[in-house]
């Protein structure tokens, strides 16, 4: 069983809509964690839809060939955890974000939607993984180890 920080009504009210996203944020990250990543969502059996400008186009499977896509336009990966959706612009090499918006966390079901995302994520890069505040890293609302148990 995965320990998660905070049981959903610890956060709920940090889920609440007010106009920002949340990111699942994956600091140390390399271009190998990018890759994968890359694999896991290519092999999901899930719809996901990836960006180049405004044209979509099949995902690249390592991180060098997404950058040199960046070199002409920007890059956008929307795929799905449970009924949430999340977007990825590939921003860094060094740290994972992926953008949630809260108005799709629509009760506790969608909460272990996100959770189970996070620990797969933990598990397969080895690290922990916040649920941050947008672009705030340092404002942790849970988080999960890759040993599955309680961060904070």
């Amino acid at each position: 069983m995965v320990e998660i920080c905070d049981p959903w009504d610890n956060v709920k009210s940090q889920l609440q809509p007010d106009g920002s996203l949340r990111d699942i944020f994956i600091p140390g990250a390399s271009p190998d964690h990018w890759d994968r990543f890359l694999h896991w969502v290519m092999n999901r059996n899930q719809p996901i839809v990836f960006r180049h400008g405004m044209a979509v186009t099949k995902l690249p499977d390592s991180l060098e060939d997404i950058r040199k896509l960046q070199e002409s336009d920007t890059v956008l990966l929307t795929f799905p955890a449970g009924k949430l959706r999340l977007n990825c612009h590939f921003f860094e090499d060094d740290e994972m974000e992926f953008d949630l918006d809260p108005r799709s966390i629509a009760g506790e079901g969608h909460y272990d939607d996100l959770t189970g995302l996070m620990a797969s994520f933990s598990a397969l890069m080895g690290k922990t993984v916040y649920l941050t505040r947008e672009s705030a890293p340092d404002q942790v609302i849970t988080a999960i180890s890759p040993n599955a148990k309680v961060v904070g």
